[in-house]
């Protein structure tokens, strides 16, 4: 039977979502920013509405890493209709956002936080059928690719590796092991190659998932998610099917 897999996204957090409310005389100012958290050279989308009226102009400020200068305007726009407005941004570093309209009213602050950006992936029993069934090396590469600044210190990090097995059944397995560690190779001048070898056993039925990580160091170089190294799950000895799915570190 044939078993599905998901390629690991590397870590996850919910940002503050919502309305933000201005001056108390008018209606609310709201801004969404999707997605919560972002591939390096990804863009991310910043919507909302800044009242219910069609031409105003709203501004778009951004407050960069490690957010210790004022906001500033990176991008402006009038209103469509009832007031919707949409931005699109693509940051290096973690970043927050805010929208601001006549000066005065000024939306509540959401940050995106950057990781490194996944190229190249390969996954030799990656759509493996029944007819695999046995002792098998699964080998997993990929290129990671870092902002020229952070490359020095995300480049020395150990990549980890996670794997999960369900035999006798497609279900997903409950849990992943910590399965391999190994050093990133310098690729390029801002890029890594990893690689990683796991000995599995299939039998007839199964699924099975992975999931790769780096520990964040988001307080040193802007990059990866808030909290200290492994504070989401990076490293530990074993992460749920769910955690999984969303993003480490």
């Amino acid at each position: 039977m044939r078993r599905t897999i998901a390629f690991p996204t590397l870590v996850a957090l919910g940002l503050s979502f919502g309305a933000a409310f201005g001056a108390p005389s008018g209606p609310p100012m709201t801004i969404h920013l999707k997605p919560r958290v972002a591939q390096y050279a990804d863009a991310v989308a910043i919507r909302g509405h800044a009242g219910r009226s069609r031409g105003a102009v709203v501004a778009l400020q951004r407050q960069p890493f490690p957010f210790d200068g004022g906001f500033e305007t990176v991008a402006r726009q009038r209103t469509r209709r009832h007031g919707a407005y949409a931005f699109r941004r693509t940051p290096g570093h973690a970043t927050r956002y805010r929208v601001v309209r006549g000066g005065a009213r000024t939306s509540r602050r959401l940050t995106v936080y950057v990781e490194p950006r996944f190229t190249k992936m390969r996954c030799n029993l990656c759509g493996a059928s029944s007819a695999t069934a046995g002792r098998h090396t699964l080998r997993i590469s990929f290129r990671l690719v870092y902002p020229q600044d952070a490359f020095s210190l995300e480049a020395r990090k150990r990549a980890l590796l996670y794997y999960g097995q369900r035999n006798g059944s497609a279900r997903r397995p409950r849990s992943l092991h910590l399965a391999e560690t190994t050093r990133q190779v310098r690729a390029g001048p801002n890029r890594t190659r990893v690689a990683f070898r796991h000995r599995v056993k299939l039998p007839a039925t199964f699924r099975f998932a992975v999931a790769v990580c780096t520990r964040t160091s988001m307080r040193a170089d802007g990059i990866g998610l808030p909290g200290r190294p492994g504070s989401h799950g990076c490293g530990d000895g074993s992460i749920t099917y769910r955690q999984s799915r969303h993003w480490l570190g």
